[in-house]
């Protein structure tokens, strides 16, 4: 039963070892390690028979009373069993030594009944027909959430033992201090082979992390950030549609990279291992700070003018207020998120959501900011309440040139049905020299409405035509 190759192999590590299968190389485990003790054993019997037989007579009293009616026998039967004796000795020293080896390399807590585990370990649990296979079989260990204790003999001696995953849980084993396999809920439950153990227990459902980070911004002010991310083990479409039964999906390759990712930190002037959590929260808090230092306070806080229905296309220019971002927007957030995501991809891990839910500033930074966006909040204000009162002198000139234009369009039409007769000279050259000298006008052109100014033209034309 040799490991077989992980990264080849991983949709066989569920299965990779059968209990059925154990227990047959256990009975020829048993058989190996039996077999020759009791042949030897069986010689020094023999050995020790065939002497007392040969000297039988010699040993026997030369009369018989009721000392020697024990004492003689007695003699006989230690010198037969002697072998065996010596054997029990022997290995019950062997077993003590094993034991003291095991508790001062691994340092067991005092409940821990060796016992068992080193019979397990070193005979393991012989098939036997029914109804003997119910009584002697291996241990079931069933692993609800990740709070199994450090000093649960899984994590640190290994099996032989039956592992029952709930939903929602995945195990990281090893093999020594090597990786062996991953294996997680379902059928088969696994076996824990003899020389595997527990490394890691992972939480397959996804993990809210919340916690502080104060990077410095581009023009360098010390903030405060809270941060919420939503964590979660990555799932690849395969995985997905073979765990499809399960609540949480469970990918075994994630899995592996995920606690593969972890690394140490220095705590307390200590190297100590950190989970793939704390690993992956590393990597957010760091996408954060980058974020944070490449931007200045004012953009990070001061929304842009067009979130404020400020239209900047009536502007010829672009001010520096309407190309800034909102640190506690949704668009920062997902522009962290796609910023780090393909990185934890690569470790099994996946991001679902990231929150900035508090933010604190230095008290007077605070007071001098809060002085400046007053006032850009009151030049947008400015900017909008003249934009409406422009809006409403150009509605409302529209309306005097549209009453322009209709009662000058009624006097042509009028004009052109009239005769020439019928107007006496004085008033058509006072009409005329009037529509020439107001066109004319530099000064009175630009205030007559564009839609009269045509008007007119007509007007002067007709009467040129007809006078």
């Amino acid at each position: 039963m040799n490991p077989i190759e992980p990264q080849t192999e991983h949709v066989h590590w569920q299965e990779l070892y059968q209990p059925t299968e154990s227990r047959w190389q256990d009975l020829i485990r048993i058989l190996v390690f039996g077999l020759p003790i009791a042949a030897l054993i069986f010689i020094a019997t023999s050995y020790a028979y065939w002497i007392v037989a040969m000297h039988f007579e010699g040993w026997m009293p030369s009369s018989i009373n009721q000392y020697s009616y024990y004492v003689t026998p007695l003699q006989i039967l230690i010198v037969i069993l002697l072998p065996i004796t010596a054997m029990l000795i022997g290995l019950n020293f062997i077993f003590k030594q094993v034991q003291e080896f095991i508790v001062n390399v691994y340092q067991p807590s005092e409940n821990v009944k060796l016992t068992p585990l080193i019979r397990r370990r070193v005979l393991g649990v012989p098939p036997f027909p029914p109804p003997l296979n119910t009584i002697f079989k291996y241990p079931f260990v069933i692993i609800k959430e990740t709070g199994l204790e450090e000093n649960h003999w899984t994590r640190w001696f290994g099996g032989p033992a039956i592992l029952v995953i709930h939903d929602g849980v995945a195990l990281y084993l090893e093999r020594g201090n090597k990786f062996s396999r991953v294996v997680g809920p379902g059928a088969p439950m696994p076996l824990l082979e003899r020389y595997e153990r527990i490394k890691e227990i992972i939480d397959l459902r996804p993990q809210t992390k919340e916690g502080a980070v104060e990077p410095w911004t581009k023009d360098g002010i010390r903030i405060k950030l809270t941060i919420r991310a939503e964590i979660q083990i990555d799932t690849s479409p395969e995985a997905l549609e073979k765990s499809s039964k399960f609540r949480y999906p469970f990918d075994s390759l994630a899995v592996k990279a995920a606690v593969e990712y972890s690394s140490v930190r220095l705590v307390n002037g200590k190297l100590q291992e950190i989970a793939w959590l704390e690993g992956a929260w590393g990597n957010i808090t760091g996408a954060v700070s980058a974020f944070v230092a490449g931007h200045s306070l004012d953009e990070l806080f001061l929304a842009p003018q067009t979130e404020n229905h400020t239209n900047s296309n009536h502007n010829n220019h672009h001010n520096t207020v309407e190309n800034i971002e909102q640190i506690l927007s949704r668009r920062i957030s997902t522009q962290v998120i796609n910023g780090i995501q393909t990185s934890l991809q690569k470790n099994g891990i996946k991001i679902s959501g990231l929150q900035i839910t508090h933010f604190e500033v230095p008290e007077k930074v605070r007071e001098l900011r809060t002085r400046y966006w007053e006032s850009i909040r009151q030049k947008i204000s400015a900017q909008r309440n003249s934009r409406a009162e422009a809006e409403h002198i150009r509605s409302r000139e529209q309306a005097h040139a549209e009453a322009q234009r209709t009662m000058l369009m009624t006097i042509t039409k009028k004009l052109e049905n009239i005769d020439p007769a019928d107007l006496t000279e004085p008033l058509i050259l006072s009409l005329s020299g009037i529509l020439d000298q107001g066109l004319d006008d530099p000064i009175v052109r630009p205030l007559i409405a564009k839609e009269a100014f045509a008007v007119l033209e007509r007007m002067r034309k007709l009467l040129q035509e007809r006078f």
